[in-house]
């Protein structure tokens, strides 16, 4: 049974002991296993770039990322695909490099998706692997996008 909920690093858990001892300890191994966490999270984190500038295939215009889509960057994704779909092309986004998106790339994709279809555009995903393609797949936006293995898959 439920005896009380305990508030560690900002995340609420519950305690299912009556012995302050085992309390304690428990608090104590949450603590460090949120430390260890957020430390693996900074030191294995990276940046949003561009392994190159976009490239050109078939009618598309790719744009290359790699490592991560987050709050920090979103916003400077978002600014690089409006250009693109500005001058009016269709847009690939080569995920092949990207290990990591959060819900303002999600965002910024669906709010990207939008525009396409309200220009006539199109917008394909490819290369998406790990957690990328398991951010699409739990916000069942596999199912709105269209994601290609590889390049050489897409055909006009």
């Amino acid at each position: 049974m439920l005896h009380k909920l305990q508030t560690v690093n900002g995340i609420s858990i519950p305690c299912l002991s009556k012995n302050p001892l085992i309390d304690k300890i428990f608090n104590q191994l949450a603590r460090l296993i949120m430390e260890i966490f957020s430390r693996f999270i900074k030191n294995n984190s990276s940046e949003l770039s561009k392994i190159s500038n976009n490239t050109q295939h078939l009618q598309y215009e790719v744009y290359h990322l790699v490592g991560e889509v987050n709050i920090k960057n979103s916003a400077l994704m978002k600014k690089e695909l409006l250009m693109i779909l500005d001058s009016q092309k269709s847009v690939i986004l080569d995920f092949t490099k990207l290990d990591f998106i959060d819900s303002s790339g999600i965002a910024t994709l669906i709010e990207s998706l939008n525009i396409t279809h309200a220009s006539g555009l199109k917008l394909a995903i490819v290369g998406a692997r790990n957690l990328p393609l398991k951010m699409l797949e739990l916000t069942k936006l596999d199912k709105v996008f269209t994601l290609f293995n590889s390049l050489q898959d897409i055909k006009i």
